[in-house]
């Protein structure tokens, strides 16, 4: 007699190893945001094509 496998339960190794990946990957992307803030305000040549875009945009609304 072969048991069936329990579809119904998430394996708790899994589980904990895809809570890990999200935790990391959200931790990665806040130090993304925060580098490319920093970059934002220090880099004048970012802030001027930002600000030439949202201009663009402005005018296309």
């Amino acid at each position: 007699m072969t048991q069936e496998p329990k579809y119904d339960q998430p394996a708790e190794g899994s589980n904990e190893r895809a809570v890990a990946w999200a935790r990391q990957a959200m931790a990665n992307k806040r130090a993304e945001q925060k580098r490319m803030a920093e970059e934002y305000k220090t880099n004048y040549k970012l802030q001027a094509a930002l600000a030439k875009l949202r201009s663009k945009n402005a005018k296309t609304e």
